[in-house]
């Protein structure tokens, strides 16, 4: 098994059209190519999140207009994960990407959250399966965002190969009971 980053949402179908991938794992976009077939396994939510030493960590009301002067460490505009943090930004008035933001890996911006004044935005799914992330304290803020579709897309009227099939059972088997008590 080979695990391939893509970015965008273009990127992910070429390498499915292309067959140099046999199935994309993730965030299911608004709208889907006829070609591609998608299931969804569950829904995901956005988290505003900081380091457990942060001065808004302790706060027990925050509203995300507050943060808007702050040093944010953010997915990259022009990705998937970086147009819905947009669009939550966006939806509150505030600019995006907001002033002193960082892009990177998760890797480098749940280090820089963790251990300075910075503050981010990450699934549920993450925080909740991130044990290798540092710890980060989820800020009291209610997003207008709805939920999003997480699930397996492949390329329509392409037959699985057996393992590529033993791994979406597995997924839908290892999610089943998680998806009934997401947040």
């Amino acid at each position: 098994m080979h695990v391939t980053p893509a970015l965008s949402v273009a990127q992910q179908y070429r390498e499915l059209r292309e067959r140099n991938v046999d199935l994309i794992v993730g965030r299911i976009p608004p709208s889907i190519e006829k070609d591609i077939g998608a299931e969804i396994l569950f829904h995901d939510r956005l988290f505003v999140v900081a380091g457990c030493e942060n001065r808004w960590a302790r706060r027990r009301k925050v509203e995300l207009s507050q943060l808007a002067e702050e040093p944010w460490v953010l997915p990259a505009p022009g990705t998937l994960a970086g147009s819905l943090v947009g669009d939550v930004f966006r939806a509150c008035d505030m600019e995006f990407p907001p002033r002193g933001a960082v892009t990177g890996s998760i890797h480098l911006l749940s280090a820089l959250i963790a251990n300075g004044p910075f503050l981010g935005t990450f699934p549920g799914s993450v925080l909740r399966f991130g044990r290798h992330l540092p710890p980060l304290k989820v800020l009291p803020i209610t997003l207008p965002s709805p939920p999003w579709p997480v699930g397996v897309m492949t390329l329509k009227n392409r037959t699985l190969s057996p393992v590529t099939k033993l791994f979406v059972d597995c997924a839908r088997e290892v999610i089943k009971p998680l998806a009934r008590q997401w947040p």
